[in-house]
């Protein structure tokens, strides 16, 4: 005897409008400001949303418009991309003074004879507009498109110029975008490369605009510690590649950020994306994320944004007198700044860096990699820049490179170095008070805190202001941190602060927000808080100090 199957059929409703659903949702939320709680914001400074329905969609455009047709947003060919990558490309020379800060000739005279060689049909192909120093700097993805858009533009006047009519000069310009690891930002920022590279070809007049599009998994998200994670970096870098439209993706090794990478290692970059072309099949959809409520969405406003720095940009004569002037430096480390206190605070956790390190992790060794230049890391031709016109040449302050998770890193070097001179690590003292219910969660926080920057811990439970004194010298620690409940906290944690002090504390900390109690509390001998949101590096950085570890 079987069971009949249930008929699925679609729900008839009534649904809820979303004023409706919105006013249901903040009863859940009890006085929790919705916005606080349930929307989030990225660098770009763009608001997701928890909820997208149809009005989201961008006015006026059908978001099933088909691939390979204006504007470009779904792709930039009607059918799934299968070429190859072109084998050699004559690599920008905007991107190389970005990298380097320097050119042996003037800017000028490097488009320009650039653009003679493409046009004459010598030597290879195409340019290749790397985002590389730009990405690897700090740059936002509206900054990143902007700069791409910029560049591109230089090209196509420079060919121009040439004797290459705008149809045919479009054609030789190639773009390679770095690509991380919120895969549908990533999505959205190719889909929306190809719509702004497609709006300004068709101002320039050309008629079947087309756009292509090569990636790299970034290298800024590259970690040096716990390296294996990046394994799944790069798969997330790829994904959001393909699915956002690349023609081609090259698969960073898991252990670049430590040096010349091993044949372990490229061989799982290599089969990291064979399995998404031939078990996912990735290369067979066009546009997954087309219809998306959200990723159009997202795909029109970061284009918008991007629009906007791009018109800036041209508004100080483009992009290498922005270079020039020092303001895209000043632009793009202050989006470096903000994203290291977003990391620094833990709200961009690193997974196996400033979240769940492993300090007794065995760090691989790699002999040290050749030095790149102009921070272009992906195929060039084998052909040099001409020789100077001038030999004064072009000089500007270069981009600083540097990956997400170097500031933790250079705190685990730190207490590598103090290891390695006095055979054990950086250590302080967890002073737990309460039943290990009550400390439990704080004490953790506080374990992978101070993990992350270096700093073993060690404690003792269920301790009260009489057994502190004791248990903090038996730990031969000089940094104590009070963990415990809030309720705890009310009749213990001034007294227990003080015992701490007495016994030869250096440095107290105590694991939670204070509140209305700071002042009592400092004045019992608590020197700083920790808690959700703390600069981390800042708060490691002064207790190594504290205690003697060497810069």
């Amino acid at each position: 005897m079987t069971e009949e199957s249930p008929i699925l059929s679609p729900d008839p409703g009534p649904f809820a409008d979303l004023p409706t659903w919105r006013a249901k949702v903040e009863e859940v939320l009890a006085g929790t400001p919705f916005d606080k709680r349930l929307v989030s914001r990225l660098a770009e400074g763009l608001s997701i949303q928890p909820l997208y329905t149809k009005a989201d969609l961008p006015p006026g455009r059908d978001p099933s418009g088909f691939p390979g047709f204006s504007p470009l947003v779904r792709g930039a060919s009607p059918l799934p991309m299968t070429e190859e990558a072109l084998s050699a490309y004559e690599v920008d020379p905007i991107g190389r003074l970005a990298g380097d800060g320097h050119l042996p000739s003037t800017i000028e005279v490097s488009l320009s004879e650039l653009a003679k060689k493409i046009a004459a049909g010598a030597h290879a192909p195409a340019i290749l507009v790397s985002t590389a120093p730009f990405h690897d700097a700090g740059a936002t993805a509206d900054q990143e498109l902007a700069i791409a858009l910029s560049v591109g533009l230089a090209h196509l006047r420079a060919l121009e110029a040439a004797g290459m009519e705008p149809s045919q000069a479009s054609t030789r310009v190639v773009f390679r975008f770095q690509v991380g690891v919120d895969v549908f930002l990533e999505i959205a920022k190719l889909r929306a490369a190809r719509r702004l590279w497609c709006s300004l070809l068709q101002e320039c007049g050309v008629e079947t605009p087309i756009m292509r599009i090569e990636a790299q998994t970034a290298w800024r998200t590259m970690t040096a510690r716990d390296p294996w994670v990046n394994m799944l970096r790069a798969t997330l870098g790829a994904f959001a590649a393909s699915a956002g439209g690349a023609c081609s993706v090259e698969i960073r090794p898991f252990d670049e950020a430590l040096g010349a990478s091993d044949d372990f290692a490229r061989r799982i970059a290599e089969n990291t994306g064979r399995i998404l072309e031939e078990e996912s099949h990735l290369q067979r959809v066009i546009d997954p994320g087309g219809g998306s409520f959200y990723v159009e969405r997202l795909t029109e406003d970061l284009a918008q944004l991007a629009w906007t720095r791009f018109q800036g940009l041209e508004g100080e004569g483009g992009v290498v007198a922005a270079l020039r002037s020092g303001s895209l430096q000043r632009q793009i480390e202050a989006a470096a700044a903000e994203g290291r206190e977003r990391i620094a605070r833990r709200q961009a956790p690193i997974t196996g860096v400033s979240e769940f390190p492993n300090l007794q992790e065995e760090k691989l060794v790699r002999p040290p990699a050749p030095t790149v230049r102009g921070a272009e890391r992906g195929r060039a031709s084998p052909q040099r820049e001409a020789n100077a016109s001038s030999s004064s040449g072009t000089s500007i302050e270069p981009l600083r490179r540097e990956r997400l998770s170097e500031p933790f890193e250079r705190l685990r070097d730190r207490s590598d170095a103090h290891l390695a001179a006095t055979g054990r690590r950086p250590r302080l003292f967890l002073a737990n008070l309460g039943p290990v219910s009550e400390h439990v969660s704080r004490a953790s926080f506080a374990e992978n805190l101070f993990a992350s920057g270096g700093i073993e811990t060690t404690g003792s439970e269920e301790l009260d202001p009489s057994t502190a004194a004791a248990a903090l010298r038996a730990s031969d620690a000089t940094v104590a941190v009070i963990c415990g409940a809030d309720t705890t906290y009310a009749s213990q944690a001034a007294p227990v602060a003080t015992a701490l002090r007495d016994a030869g504390a250096r440095r107290i900390l105590l694991a939670g927000r204070p509140g209305a109690q700071e002042g009592a509390y400092r004045a019992a001998g608590v020197d700083a808080f920790i808690f959700v949101g703390v600069n981390v590096v800042d708060t490691v950085e002064s207790i190594l100090s504290s205690m003697g570890v060497a810069e």
